[in-house]
């Protein structure tokens, strides 16, 4: 693979020629998953894009790209997105302590595998869950350009935590989290056959309005108060990704059984940067309060 991000990296700048400048490079994502990544930027320009490409180069060594088709491509989507990544920057330029603290909301991460991460990053312990802190800049057709927020930001801008913290909760229980039916989510992504039988288990998932990095909730929980009320008990939560969470009756099933399918999705079905963990949690009516079952 070294190989070939060599030659890929021959190839872009080849590609590439005088227009742009061209990095290779590596970046530490959530979970600790290290994308190998190509920095772009126009000749004489501030504005960079980076772009991962573990996809690409995986596509180069399996046969099914050139190494010079492959560069064509990266360059190709660096003049698609330049205008985008120019009004990021000009975004960006504009930063401000209120900026920040009007755009600031919470992610929820696992601990242990971000605890290197978490050197760098104020957040707060939610059982063996962290909650972190990220800036949501700009929404756009190409989906939502986010940071996570480090010690160093902070200390730039004169925030403390308290005020981060404040500032979170606040624009979340703005935006509010919401509550869809598994089946309704399913009709919706016409994944729902006619014969798929409906009701035996309520599966109820939680995430907020923009379905990104609602799992937030996890830090509210009085959200699944009202929730416990509608099914009459307490409530096993099933942490589904760092974008949301599934809510069961505990009436329904065993705690050993989902977290064996808990497990099993997490290893089969889930990409490792969404992974938030293999635990489950109990909400208890008569504690008001989450556990760790």
């Amino acid at each position: 693979m070294e190989d070939i991000m060599k030659k890929l990296e021959k190839a872009v700048k080849y590609a590439a020629g005088t227009e742009y400048e061209v990095n290779f490079c590596e970046t530490r994502k959530n979970n600790g998953v290290i994308l190998k990544s190509v920095s772009v930027c126009r000749t004489g320009k501030s504005v960079m894009q980076k772009i991962h490409i573990n996809e690409i180069l995986e596509m180069i060594a399996s046969g099914r790209a050139e190494v010079s088709e492959a560069a064509d491509m990266i360059v190709k989507v660096c003049r698609e997105n330049e205008r985008e990544a120019e009004n990021l920057e000009l975004i960006t330029r504009g930063l401000s302590k209120e900026k920040i603290l009007g755009c600031v909301t919470g992610q929820m991460v696992n601990k242990a595998a971000n605890a290197r991460m978490l050197l760098e990053a104020p957040h707060k312990t939610v059982l063996d869950l962290a909650l972190v802190y990220r800036v949501m800049l700009q929404e756009s057709e190409y989906g939502t350009s986010t940071f996570l927020v480090s010690h160093a930001l902070c200390d730039r801008y004169g925030i403390s935590f308290e005020e981060l913290d404040s500032s979170a909760s606040s624009n979340m229980d703005r935006e509010g989290f919401v509550t869809h039916t598994m089946e309704s989510v399913l009709e919706e992504m016409a994944l729902l056959a006619d014969e798929t039988p409906v009701g035996a288990c309520p599966m109820l998932i939680n995430t907020n309005s923009r379905r990104l990095y609602g799992a937030a909730v996890m830090d509210y929980p009085e959200y699944f108060e009202s929730l416990s009320e509608k099914t009459g008990g307490d409530l096993y939560i099933l942490p589904s990704s760092i974008h949301e969470v599934i809510a069961v009756p505990e009436k329904f099933m065993e705690p050993d059984a989902l977290r064996e399918m808990v497990m099993e999705v997490n290893a089969s079905e889930l990409d490792r940067e969404e992974f938030l963990s293999d635990n489950v949690y109990r909400y208890s009516r008569k504690t008001g309060e989450i556990m760790i079952v």
